[in-house]
C-alpha cells in the first residue's frame, strides 16, 4: 500500500506544466466558451489548498510552469495576487491567462506585474465592437476594453516590468465557409491580421517616444505573416517580450 501511494504521488507531480483552476466564475460569456452550459458549482479555490498543490507539484524537477487557467476568470479570485506570488517562488514560470477586464486601474495592473508573474496572456479575441458583443459583456464597450488592454501594455513599459505579454486572437480556417465562424470573433483574412499587428507596433512606437524607451527592441520592417503563424499559432513578436498569437480556429 505504501509503495502504491508513493507511485501515485510520483504520477501526480511528474509533469512539466500544470493548469490550476482557481475559480470557475467568469464575468464574460463568450460564444466560443462552454461557460453558459457548465453545470459545476461556481466558486473559488481555497488558498491553503492552492498552496498545498503548488508545494506538491513543485517537488518535481520537471515542473516548469503553472498556468492559471481552465475555466473562469482568475483575476476575480480575491487572493489571486497572493497565489501568483506564492507560485512565483516555487516555479520557473507562472502564466496568468485572463480576459484582463478587471485590471481597470494602474494600481491593479502594477499589483499583477509586481507579484512575480513571468507571463501575462490576455484572451483578447476581438477587433471591434461587433466582435466584442460576442463575448457577452454588458458592463464594458469595446473602446473601454481596448483602453484597459492598452493601459496594461503601457504600464509594463512605463515601469519596465519584465513580465512577458501575449495577446491571443483567433483566425478562421481560410478554406472553410462554415457559418459557425460567423458567430465567433476572429480575424478574417491576411489583411486584417497585418492591420492588427501593425496597430500594436504603432502603439509600442508611441510608448517609446512618450517614455523614452531606448532599450525596447522592435523592428520597423513591414509585418510578414506566414502560414506557420496562422496554422500553428506561432507568435508574431512586436517586441522581444510582447507578442501576438493568432490561434487557429478549427471545428
Amino acid at each position: 500500500m505504501k509503495m502504491l501511494n508513493k507511485q501515485k504521488q510520483q504520477n501526480v507531480i511528474d509533469y512539466s506544466e500544470i493548469f490550476l483552476e482557481v475559480t470557475n466564475v467568469c464575468n464574460f460569456n463568450c460564444m466560443f466558451c462552454v461557460n453558459d452550459v457548465m453545470r459545476r458549482k461556481r466558486g473559488f479555490m481555497d488558498v491553503d489548498l492552492f498552496k498545498r498543490l503548488v508545494d506538491e507539484f513543485s517537488q518535481s524537477e520537471k515542473l516548469e510552469k503553472i498556468l492559471f487557467h481552465v475555466m473562469g476568470e482568475p483575476t476575480l479570485h480575491p487572493y489571486i495576487i497572493e497565489m501568483i506570488s506564492y507560485a512565483s517562488k516555487r516555479t520557473q514560470r507562472q502564466i496568468l491567462i485572463t480576459n484582463a477586464s478587471t485590471l481597470q486601474t494602474e494600481e491593479k495592473i502594477r499589483y499583477i506585474f509586481e507579484s512575480g508573474l513571468t507571463n501575462l496572456d490576455i484572451s483578447y479575441y476581438c477587433k471591434n465592437e461587433e466582435d466584442f458583443k460576442k463575448r457577452g459583456v454588458k458592463s464594458l464597450t469595446f473602446q473601454d476594453y481596448l483602453q484597459i488592454v492598452k493601459n496594461i501594455v503601457a504600464t509594463k513599459y512605463k515601469y519596465n516590468y519584465g513580465t512577458h505579454l501575449r495577446l491571443y486572437l483567433f483566425n478562421r480556417s481560410f478554406s472553410s465557409e462554415d457559418k459557425i465562424f460567423e458567430k465567433i470573433p476572429r480575424l478574417k483574412d491576411m489583411r486584417e491580421i497585418e492591420e492588427h499587428v501593425n496597430y500594436w507596433k504603432k502603439f509600442i512606437d508611441e510608448l517609446r517616444i512618450a517614455y523614452d524607451l531606448r532599450d525596447v527592441e522592435m523592428t520597423n520592417d513591414p509585418v510578414k505573416i506566414t502560414k506557420e503563424n496562422l496554422t500553428s499559432g506561432v507568435p508574431i513578436f512586436v517586441t522581444k517580450d510582447f507578442e501576438i498569437s493568432i490561434k487557429p480556429l478549427h471545428f
